[in-house]
């Protein structure tokens, strides 16, 4: 190549390095194209898909069921996520002056999911705040999925969603052993990477407006009052791209999570 360029002269070699760079250059967009076109047609190398798994929380009363059951369906009704699983816990009536922990673990079928919830009879009343504490604690419990790789090579990106609904005012001191705090359990859901967004249903749950927005903010979510809740759909289809629920919810209620 030096010895050429000695024998030609200058305008040529400038011609011969511009027809080098620009097939060199056709070469390059080539590949470019090509790997582009594989990653399509390729679906191991597509990008991630998104899995939700969603429980529902109710602690609330005989009042309030009715309409609690519509918002739910309503959100159902307007999901457009393909990899869904649904659980369902329920604080439940027993007797007069007690209540039990009913939970439903995850399902990809919609049906025994609304099976439950219309078996669903709540609370004559909330006697204590123990109800919500005792059900968030049973969220723990289930079989949240994690983030990995599936037989064709998938990118499983997982979302936990906990949606508490309920009409009861929350217990805000530690109590004994067998009832946790909200807050440690909040915290708990953090770690597990478990957004919780809670729904204040009627006018006993909004008094602690405050409160329930700071326990949801520890694990990145926020408070929801009953007549924002047709919002959940659009927080949950909106998470199903590039952003998370956390970074969905940010953007839809940078302030603090307030925009009520």
């Amino acid at each position: 190549m030096h010895f050429l360029v000695k024998l030609l002269p200058v305008s040529c070699v400038f011609v011969l390095i511009k027809n080098i760079l620009y097939y060199m250059s056709k070469t390059v967009n080539y590949y470019i194209v090509k790997l582009e076109l594989d990653t399509f047609n390729n679906p191991s190398s597509m990008a991630q898909q998104c899995y939700f798994d969603i429980v529902v929380c109710l602690v609330i009363t005989k009042r309030s069921l009715n309409d609690v059951r519509l918002q739910i369906e309503s959100m159902l009704n307007n999901l457009s996520v393909t990899h869904l699983r649904l659980a369902l816990i329920l604080a439940d009536q027993v007797e007069q002056n007690e209540f039990v922990i009913r939970a439903y673990n995850f399902t990809p079928l919609l049906a025994p999911f609304q099976n439950y919830l219309r078996q669903y009879e709540a609370l004559t009343e909330v006697k204590s705040p123990e109800e919500i504490a005792k059900t968030l604690h049973r969220v723990l419990d289930l079989g949240w999925r994690v983030n990995n790789t599936d037989q064709n090579h998938f990118e499983m990106w997982n979302e936990n969603l906990c949606i508490l609904m309920t009409d009861a005012p929350p217990l805000k001191s530690d109590c004994d052993r067998d009832c946790p705090s909200l807050r440690h359990v909040a915290q708990r859901f953090d770690e597990k990477g478990i957004t919780l967004i809670v729904v204040g249903v009627d006018r006993e749950a909004m008094l602690y407006e405050s409160f329930y927005c700071d326990l949801a903010k520890i694990t990145g979510g926020t408070f929801i009052p009953f007549e924002y809740a047709e919002a959940l759909s659009k927080i949950v289809n909106g998470s199903c791209g590039e952003l998370t629920v956390r970074q969905t919810l940010f953007q839809m209620y940078p302030d603090g999570f307030r925009g009520w």
